[in-house]
């Protein structure tokens, strides 16, 4: 090939290039339209380049292998770029078509169609309406570090979508209720609204009953809910650990039928093991899904007799008996913001927390009845500054509804600790992170203190 034919050639790309963005001019279609008349040698590069960028499309949009994850997951895989690309190949393949068939002869056809495709950025709705969104993302750790680009919270989800954090956790709600929390380092890629695949990574899945089939796959590695909540860690090993907090599963391998999958129910881990097709059991760990609690409600420390509660509320009664001994940490609320400024003042000292701060709030609850004194001493430690702490009845009841929370049943004079007296003490660390906790209750009363912490979460 002489230079001047290198010379159209190297232009057939460019116009080609342009036609792929959406962004071909009139002129433009008019000299693509000559120079693929010109030589057919031309016809062979616009067809090796369309099968290129078809090729690149259909990558970019169909899930990810184990071997390909490590390659590709710094890259772009949100909705909106996608959809950007089955656009464009929409539009390479209209002008292509329209040059091909006038170049040949075949037909007749109007020589506007390549200078009337729409550009992206001014394009209609498609022919056919986008499918509507699986999930969303329902919160992220402020300490969630991502492995390509960044998602915030609310953003919905669609198929093929990927969330791929090198660590944190993010929260990932479906419309049929299923709630999974995920844990990186790992990704997480949507499938449909009723399926989702790890690779790598851990993930704890609450289903409702009405949710019934939700399914986690790990490589080979298939995890069914029955109505449930499970935990599982996935390895890019193509092994996976699974316990049941509540409900069941089933567990087995693509290649199985539904029939064929062994059942592990609450109180029960097994370990799957794609490779020898087996799966075996293991010790239950309750600790794992308390330590998962902790990660999750950004908590880094608890010390003492206290129990995380993940119950929302109004479920929880706050007038509910505890154990002798044992206080009950509510996890309130995440992300909110304060409507109003907010000013306390108690032993530790004066909170001021302007109006339209993000806080998560923690409700702590004790309130024996078996015994007509308990004592309960501990800390809890956060990831995030506190930013105060709230520990008179009056308040309480006030920030309820600040936080738009339901009140107690409880009187309000019963409520919260006996401030200065010396049988209730609070100690709020350097680092405004971590509070211990001394309380003496006696019967019939509830000993309750909120703490408002920095958000967590984006």
């Amino acid at each position: 090939m002489n230079g001047r034919g290198r010379g159209n050639e190297q232009r057939v790309i460019e116009l080609l290039d342009q036609a792929c963005d959406g962004r071909l001019p009139s002129a433009g279609a008019d000299e693509l339209h000559e120079l693929l008349a010109l030589d057919p040698q031309h016809f062979q590069t616009c067809v090796q380049y369309l099968d290129m960028h078809a090729a690149l499309v259909h990558f970019a949009v169909e899930p990810l292998t184990n071997d390909e994850l490590v390659a590709t997951i710094r890259g772009r895989h949100d909705h909106e770029r996608r959809r950007d690309l089955r656009w464009m190949t929409t539009v390479a393949a209209l002008c292509v078509a329209g040059v091909l068939l006038a170049g040949y002869g075949l037909f007749r056809m109007n020589e506007g169609m390549l200078a009337g495709a729409p550009a992206v950025a001014g394009r209609q709705a498609p022919e056919h309406p986008p499918a509507p969104p699986l999930a969303k993302i329902q919160e992220i750790s402020a300490e969630a570090g991502w492995q390509g680009p960044a998602r915030p919270a609310g953003q919905a989800l669609f198929r093929n979508d990927r969330i791929a954090l090198s660590q944190g956790r993010v929260v990932v709600e479906f419309p049929s209720g299923v709630q999974v929390r995920f844990q990186g380092p790992g990704v997480l890629a949507l499938e449909s609204d009723m399926s989702v695949r790890l690779f790598g990574g851990r993930a704890l899945a609450n289903v409702p009953r009405g949710a019934a089939g939700f399914t986690i796959r790990a490589g080979d590695c298939v995890i069914v809910d029955y109505g449930t909540e499970f935990l599982i860690d996935a390895s890019v090993d193509q092994t996976a650990a699974v316990s049941v907090r509540r409900g069941q599963v089933g567990v087995g391998f693509d290649s199985q039928a539904g029939g064929d999958r062994s059942l592990v129910a609450a109180g029960s881990a097994v370990k799957l093991e794609a490779g020898s097709r087996s799966v075996f059991s293991t010790v239950y760990d309750q600790e794992a899904f308390r330590q998962f609690d902790l990660d999750m409600a950004g908590i880094t420390g608890l010390a003492g007799k206290v129990r995380l509660v993940q119950e929302p509320r109004p479920t929880f009664p706050l007038d509910y008996v505890t154990p002798a001994r044992e206080g009950f940490l509510l996890q309130e609320v995440a992300r909110h913001d304060l409507a109003k400024d907010l000013q306390v003042a108690n032993p530790l000292g004066k909170f001021d927390v302007p109006r339209g701060t993000t806080v998560d709030s923690f409700l702590f609850h004790f309130s024996p009845k078996d015994r007509p004194t308990s004592r309960i001493q501990g800390s809890i430690t956060f990831a995030q500054p506190i930013f105060a702490v709230i520990t008179d009845g009056e308040t309480l009841g006030e920030t309820d509804g600040l936080l738009g929370v339901a009140p107690g049943r409880e009187n309000e004079l019963s409520r919260g600790l006996e401030n200065g007296n010396g049988s209730d003490t609070l100690q709020l660390s350097e680092d405004r992170r971590t509070l211990t906790f001394a309380i003496l209750t006696a019967e019939g009363f509830t000993d309750q203190f909120r703490i408002l912490v920095q958000s967590r979460a984006e």
